[in-house]
């Protein structure tokens, strides 16, 4: 969400030759840790393929914005607004990524994961929007 305004800029300038690049390089890396991770954490290593490669896309973005437009103080009072659902979305990856590993399926806990999820989601600005549209007129 918070790099889609970089790279909209990014296509209005015209800057399609790096964003062919830098895609490319997302594709190749999706794909080649995808390859290697797979035969040996299953699945799993799908994620992790698309997550290093979505993180290689965001940093490159930022810095191609920098190079260009000059660089963008993040503000941080967007991050210190949430830093509890960010920690709480960190804690609940890595707990999904650890219980997919295992080889027998965990109820409990992949239930307290859906349960947290599902509490973050609402606090989201479109999901309330779309609960709030569900919700009978009185």
């Amino acid at each position: 969400i918070y790099i889609t305004p970089l790279y909209i800029s990014l296509i209005s300038r015209t800057d399609f030759r790096f964003i062919l690049k830098s895609l490319t390089i997302v594709a190749a890396t999706n794909t080649l840790l995808t390859a290697v991770l797979i035969p040996y954490i299953g699945l799993l290593g799908s994620s992790l393929g698309l997550l290093c490669a979505t993180i290689y896309n965001v940093i490159a973005i930022y810095q191609r914005h920098g190079q260009i437009v000059g660089k963008i103080d993040v503000p941080h009072a967007l991050f210190k607004d949430h830093r509890l659902r960010y920690a709480m979305t960190a804690l609940l990856f890595l707990s999904a990524l650890l219980i997919g590993g295992q080889p027998e399926m965990n109820y409990f806990a992949a239930g307290f994961i859906l349960f947290f999820i599902g509490a973050i989601m609402t606090q989201e600005p479109l999901t309330r929007l779309l609960l709030q549209k569900l919700r009978p007129a009185k």
